[in-house]
């Protein structure tokens, strides 16, 4: 069990950083678009590559080592979410939920993997609510009901959903359901809200350009990160530009708010699998896509202000500029990284093989090299966002 929390000792390297770019920099748009005020970034224009810091992005960070013994071993984590007092992973693998408190302490598994009472199989999203003693599981498809436990591991009675889904971002406030979900077909909505008996409230009308073909290894993505309920489907066999949407409550409706276009965006009216997507994904005062392909591999991040837009490189400045590129979850306003133990450690030892590197920028990588072991579970890096 390990936790560190530090402010960032970012000047040195802002100047450092800084002296990487020497270009005006790149920025996206905006542009009206069906009534909606829409940032649109052209990929092929951004030649911007400025490291993105840390700092940048949250206002403090902490370092979280999870407990590892043989009950709380994880493989690469693929949920989590954070609450004042607990982290709850969610790990590759048949690996149930595992329960820590903030600082890395193992408290305990979450139901158990399997087809019987308080049992599940893959999951595809979890939310922490302390305050009411709950953790609401998501399965991973075909999800008819969200499966509920307390803090203690009770198996506690499912919550019925309405519109059965292919897959789902749900979440949970008081006695309201809101339901975000990726369609196969036109039988249901994308977003609705649910009383948490099953009761409809509201359905956003359907976008007949957002079903997408029976196919699980298509997404769905949201954080709730801006204030608003984001979603984006990630399509495989997309043949429109990538866009992120808000679903809007009061209006009840899906606005699109970000967009992706330009090379190799283009390429995507080919209509080939192996051709590039994009996955998008909105932080507080940013968005963030990330373009693959075959073959190719892009990040691009959007200041919502400024509309500056650069290449993304994440460089945690709080822990002495190492790289973060596993940030597969945010949530609710956190920003939420990992890393296997192992890797970070060859990342520090190399980067303590850098003469140049000295002071207290070298000091602090020691001591996080001496924290960690191999046989660590996953390093977690999180933090507010600003």
């Amino acid at each position: 069990m390990k936790r560190i929390t530090v402010t960032a000792f970012a000047t040195i390297l802002v100047f450092l950083f800084s002296q990487c770019n020497t270009k005006e920099g790149s920025f996206a748009t905006k542009k009206k678009i069906s009534g909606n005020d829409v940032i649109v970034c052209d990929v092929t224009a951004i030649n911007d590559t400025t490291p993105t810091l840390f700092s940048e992005i949250i206002s403090k960070c902490e370092m979280i080592i999870p407990q590892a013994s043989p009950e709380s071993l994880m493989k690469s984590p693929s949920h989590i979410d954070v609450s004042e007092n607990y982290i709850a992973i969610k790990s590759n693998g048949g690996i149930p939920v595992k329960l820590f408190t903030r600082d890395g302490k193992f408290v305990r598994n979450i139901g158990a993997i399997g087809r019987g009472p308080g049992e599940y199989g893959s999951l595809y999203g979890i939310q922490l609510d302390e305050s009411r003693n709950r953790i609401f599981l998501t399965p991973f498809a075909n999800a008819d009901r969200l499966l509920v436990f307390d803090l203690e591991g009770n198996s506690l009675p499912a919550i019925p959903l309405t519109h059965g889904q292919a897959k789902t971002r749900v979440y949970v406030n008081q006695d309201t359901l809101t339901v975000l979900g990726m369609r196969f077909d036109k039988n249901h909505p994308f977003a609705y809200q649910q009383t948490i008996d099953g009761k409809i409230i509201k359905e956003a009308p359907l976008l007949d350009h957002l079903i997408v073909k029976p196919d699980f290894s298509n997404e769905i993505y949201s954080g709730k990160n801006g204030g608003s309920y984001d979603i984006f489907i990630l399509d495989w066999y997309r043949t429109t530009p990538d866009t992120l949407y808000h679903f809007n409550v009061q209006k009840n409706s899906l606005e699109p708010k970000f967009v992706l276009e330009g090379k190799p965006i283009d390429d995507l009216k080919e209509n080939a699998y192996e051709n590039p997507v994009a996955s998008l994904f909105e932080l507080k005062r940013h968005y963030h896509g990330m373009i693959s392909g075959s073959g190719f591999f892009k990040r691009v991040i959007v200041d919502k202000k400024t509309l500056k837009a650069k290449h993304f490189k994440l460089i945690n400045d709080f822990y002495g500029g190492i790289e973060l590129t596993n940030i597969f979850s945010t949530n609710n306003g956190l920003l939420i990284a990992s890393i296997p133990a192992v890797r970070l450690m060859a990342q520090l030892e190399q980067m303590l093989n850098d003469v140049d590197i000295h002071g207290e920028r070298r000091k602090q990588l020691t001591e996080m090299l001496e924290s960690l072991d191999e046989n660590d579970n996953d390093v977690i890096f999180l933090g507010e966002m600003i």
